[in-house]
């Protein structure tokens, strides 16, 4: 019957178009997510490139801090503190300060002089190796703050990654479950009007049926006369 066709062609375009429309969205929900995947990475690998060099920096300082302080191997591309040209300028200075006021005293190799010469050099060795393990300490605890930098960088791709990825499924799953929706309707849609066409086409069947006995008795009539 066609009326019962055509309501099966309206299904099955329906259930087409909602295929289509649900196919559509996930790809615009994967195309998104994708996106937004690739700018947090992005974000998040120019952090860490920009933090890299200062964390390095403090795990070097922190090696050569421990071996300094005895609690260490020695690294391998470390020297050992030395004098820095500050302190060397400074040590220059002071003798040369000690040894002109010998000199005005008459006493340049006294013990004296020797014993200052000493202390300046001692006072200056202490002050400066202190100054270059604060440095050292100070690296040591930048390098620190980048690592958690870096840690944190990590942690909110991580985090923003598993929002673009929870949107993706809910709109996915939103859009499954709605398609599915469709389809239940436009089933029940044609079930309804198959339902309702089927007793007009028995309708006619019987019609045609009743007409075809009524000919086939009228043909045999006119035959019985002859």
């Amino acid at each position: 019957d066609n009326s019962i066709a055509g309501f099966r062609g309206a299904r099955d375009q329906n259930i087409n178009d909602y295929g289509q429309a649900r196919d559509t969205g996930i790809a615009n929900y994967a195309q998104a997510r994708d996106a937004n995947l690739a700018d947090y990475a992005q974000a998040r690998d120019a952090g860490l490139q920009g933090y890299s060099p200062y964390a390095q920096s403090g795990q070097n300082a922190l090696a050569a801090l421990s071996y300094e302080m005895g609690i260490g191997a020695k690294p391998a591309d470390f020297a050992g503190l030395s004098l820095t040209p500050a302190a060397q300028f400074a040590m220059q200075q002071g003798r040369h300060s000690v040894e002109a006021g010998a000199a005005a005293g008459g006493a340049t190799r006294s013990g004296a002089t020797v014993a200052a010469l000493e202390r300046l050099r001692s006072g200056l060795a202490t002050q400066d190796r202190e100054t270059q393990l604060n440095r050292l300490s100070g690296l040591s605890d930048m390098g620190m703050s980048a690592q958690g930098a870096m840690a944190q960088l990590n942690a909110n791709y991580a985090n923003n990654a598993g929002g673009a990825r929870d949107t993706y499924a809910s709109g996915a799953t939103g859009l499954s479950n709605l398609y599915a929706q469709n389809v239940a309707r436009a089933r029940d849609t044609y079930a309804t009007g198959a339902a309702g066409a089927r007793p007009r086409v028995m309708m006619c069947w019987r019609r045609c049926w009743m007409r075809g006995r009524l000919r086939s008795a009228m043909w045999a009539r006119r035959m019985s006369f002859m």
